[in-house]
C-alpha cells in the first residue's frame, strides 16, 4: 500500500512540470510569424482601398473637368435671338476676341495652354458661366469662360460678364496638363481638314474653327509621392463640336 501511494505522488510530480523553454519559444515564434503575416494583409488591404479611392477620385475630376470645358465650348457663339441678330452684330472685338464675330480664342503661356469662348445670355434665362453665377442683369449680356491649369495643378474658370473683371475659381484638381487642338476648314468646303494649335489658327483665322479636341492629363497620385509627382502616362482625349457647325470627326 506504502508504494502504490508513493508512486502515485511521483506521478503527479511529473505532470505539473509545465512547458520546457524549446516549446515556449517555438510558440513565440508562431505567435511572431502569425502576427507578421496578419500585419501584413491589413497594410495590403488598407493600400488596396486607398489606391482604389485615389482612382475614383481621379475619375470623377477627369469627369469634371471635361464636363466643364465641354458644355462651355459647346455654348460658344449662342444668341438670344438668331433671327434678328448674328455673330458679328453681338460679339463685337476686345483685347482678347479680336475681331468682331469672333467665339473662340485660345493661347500659349510658358508651355501651358489656355481656352476662351464666349456666348450671349437673356436675364434669368438659367445660363450659367464656369463660375457658376446666371445673368440677373436685367437684360442680355455676353459671359466669357476661360480655362487655364495654375501652377498647383489646378483647372481654373475665369468668368466675366460683359467684359467686366473676371471672377475665377477652381474647378478641379490634380490635372498636370490641358492641350488643345483646333479642328479646321482651311478651305470652307465643308470638311475639317486639319488640327491646329492656336498659333497655327491664329495665322489662318479663328473664324475657320468647328470644333476642339481636347487632350486632358491627370496627376498620377498613385504612384508617384505627392512631393514629386508625374503625369499619368496617357491622356484622355474628348472632341467638342461649336454650336451651329458640322460634326467634327475623331
Amino acid at each position: 500500500m506504502k508504494r502504490l501511494r508513493k508512486k502515485r505522488v511521483t506521478c503527479q510530480k511529473s505532470r505539473s512540470t509545465g512547458f520546457t523553454l524549446v516549446e515556449m519559444m517555438v510558440a513565440m515564434l508562431i505567435g511572431i510569424f502569425l502576427s507578421l503575416a496578419l500585419t501584413g494583409l491589413y497594410v495590403a488591404i488598407k493600400w488596396n482601398f486607398l489606391g482604389e479611392d485615389s482612382i475614383v477620385s481621379a475619375q470623377e475630376n477627369q469627369r469634371l473637368a471635361l464636363n466643364q470645358l465641354t458644355n462651355s465650348i459647346q455654348s460658344a457663339g449662342y444668341i438670344v435671338d438668331p433671327v434678328n441678330q448674328d455673330v458679328v452684330s453681338v460679339f463685337s472685338a476686345d483685347s482678347t476676341f479680336l475681331k468682331a464675330g469672333q467665339i473662340i480664342y485660345g493661347a500659349t503661356n510658358d508651355k501651358k495652354e489656355s481656352i476662351s469662348v464666349r456666348y450671349q445670355t437673356a436675364n434669368g434665362d438659367g445660363i450659367l458661366n464656369c463660375a457658376g453665377a446666371e445673368n440677373e442683369s436685367g437684360s442680355n449680356v455676353i459671359f466669357t469662360n476661360t480655362f487655364s491649369i495654375s501652377d498647383k495643378n489646378e483647372l481654373i474658370c475665369s468668368a466675366s460678364i460683359d467684359g467686366a473683371a473676371a471672377k475665377s475659381v477652381v474647378l478641379s484638381k490634380n490635372i498636370s496638363n490641358i492641350a488643345f487642338q483646333y479642328a479646321v476648314d482651311t478651305n470652307s468646303d465643308g470638311i475639317i481638314d486639319s488640327y491646329l494649335t492656336s498659333s497655327q489658327v491664329a495665322a489662318v483665322g479663328w473664324n475657320l474653327v468647328h470644333g476642339v479636341r481636347i487632350d486632358l492629363t491627370m496627376v498620377d497620385t498613385i504612384s508617384s509621392p505627392e512631393s514629386a509627382q508625374k503625369a499619368m502616362p496617357k491622356a484622355l482625349t474628348q472632341y467638342v463640336n461649336l454650336m451651329n457647325t458640322y460634326e467634327v470627326p475623331n
